[in-house]
């Protein structure tokens, strides 16, 4: 009998995939209905719908099936009918009976081998959900299972849900610890309002007591206030008259101003004529330096003329009768030299005669001007002065005119701090009544407060069995 035509066993699961065959052209996790085989498509939904152990064939396999424990999984034997006819047509009833022995025993042998690879596993799984149920437990215990089936998907999902729930145990339990702390936090700050309520209290007590003192203070200060008024309104006749005389002594500095300015004018020409004569006086004293500096060089000119003229005469002597009217020229020049020359000293003596009393001039220019300029600059420190005066005297009328006005100010805020006063005395009575009645409500706050203090120890029990129950899981 060819491997072909041999039998072979599958199981599959409620939705017709495979989990388990023998026959290698069964994928796992393929249904049964998407086989090509229309015969074996029919043949699963036979198998999918049945609830028992049952049979079914087609044309070329008889098929017997069995439910698997409590799972949904059935389990599906394939028997050729070709194998199963074969022993009839060879009248071979012993090798029949041996062979279905044979198949009973390995149906119970899958079945055990089943049992232990699928019940069992499921059956921890089970177990394990029991616990966590029934008697809470261990979340950090997982479940250690390294298949790649359905199975072994089912125990990954079990682990991450068992992770979910830790997180979430671990969570509350955070949150009962915060719950927990705020809540004593809470209740403390209730107790220390609450004597803070009470020092409030006495301190309002307090106030209506001392509203009677504060009246007749303020009675005094009236008194006190009205003669203040009195007051500012001498010091601002004062002023005024103070404001009066100020404006007649700047118009009398304001007259000296004007003459000391016309006379600052008249100084300012001075300076200015005398300038431009010093000016003149010194383009002069240039001139002649210049003239000076001429005559030098023609001087000059005259001493070197007269020696050329000695050195002509010496060479007309030597020439003898040759050189004779050569001679009588060179003395003819050696007398003009000498004529320059004396001429140039003289004019220099005359240049250096009018630079001495040109110098003495610009001196006595100068000093006539500084004498001008220190009279100038008293006039302006005159003028200065003035406008000093006028200035200060400026400042104190601006000053008492603003003193003035801050008197005025100060009588009106005095009529107004008068009705205020007034107001302040008629609000101090009020004062008393409403803290009568601040003490009344700070009471009721109290009462509340207590009440909060109450239902905050609640809160505070109700997170501590929070904790309780979350612990009895271990994260």
């Amino acid at each position: 009998m060819s491997e072909e035509n041999a039998g072979y066993y599958f199981v599959m699961d409620k939705a017709g995939r495979y989990v388990a065959s023998q026959n290698p052209k069964h994928d796992i996790g393929k249904a049964i209905f998407d086989e090509p085989d229309i015969q074996l498509q029919k043949v699963g939904q036979v198998i999918a719908q049945s609830t028992g152990t049952s049979g079914t064939e087609d044309s070329k396999n008889v098929y017997a099936f069995t439910k698997i424990g409590d799972i949904d999984y059935k389990l599906v034997l394939v028997m050729p009918v070709e194998q199963i006819l074969e022993p009839m047509m060879d009248n071979s009833y012993l090798i029949i009976s041996g062979f279905v022995i044979a198949l009973i025993i390995f149906i119970v042998l899958l079945f055990i081998i089943l049992t232990r690879l699928i019940v069992r596993p499921l059956r921890r799984i089970n177990e394990h959900v029991m616990e966590l149920v029934e008697h809470g437990g261990d979340l950090t215990k997982k479940l250690d299972m390294k298949r790649n089936d359905e199975i072994g998907m089912l125990a990954y999902s079990m682990n991450q849900f068992l992770d979910n729930i830790r997180a979430i145990v671990g969570n509350v339990t955070s949150q009962a610890n915060h719950l927990n702390e705020n809540a004593e936090l809470l209740q403390a700050s209730a107790e220390q309002t609450n004597e803070t309520s009470k020092r409030i209290t006495t301190i309002i007590t307090d106030m209506a007591e001392r509203s009677g003192e504060q009246a007749e203070h303020v009675r005094q200060v009236l008194t006190m206030m009205e003669r203040t008024g009195e007051i500012s309104e001498e010091i601002m006749q004062e002023t005024v008259k103070t404001v009066h005389d100020s404006s007649h002594l700047i118009k009398a500095v304001q007259t000296g101003q004007r003459a000391n300015q016309a006379s600052v004018n008249h100084f300012e020409t001075m300076v200015i004529s005398i300038a431009r004569s010093t000016e003149t006086i010194a383009q002069l004293n240039n001139r002649s330096s210049q003239i000076g500096e001429i005559i030098t060089v023609i001087s000059e000119l005259a001493s070197q003329t007269n020696l050329l003229a000695l050195n002509a005469a010496i060479e007309a002597a030597r020439a003898g009768e040759q050189g004779k009217g050569f001679a009588v020229v060179a003395g003819e020049i050696r007398k003009l030299a000498e004529g320059s020359e004396r001429a140039a000293e003289q004019i220099a003596e005359l240049v250096g005669a009018i630079q001495a009393d040109t110098n003495a001039a610009v001196k006595t220019m100068e000093s006539s001007q500084q004498v001008v300029n220190q009279q100038n600059d008293l006039v302006l420190q005159g003028q200065q002065s003035l406008e000093e005066i006028v200035q200060k005297v400026d400042l104190t009328t601006q000053s008492t005119l603003r003193i003035q006005g801050i008197f005025g100010e100060l009588s009106t805020m005095s009529h107004q701090s008068l009705k205020t006063l007034v107001q302040s005395s008629q609000l101090i009575d009020q004062s008393a009544s409403s803290s009568q009645e601040v003490a009344a409500s700070t009471e009721e706050q109290l009462a509340t407060i207590d009440e909060m203090t109450t239902k905050l120890r609640e809160l505070s029990e109700l997170s501590v069995f929070l904790k309780l129950e979350v612990g009895m899981f271990t994260i």
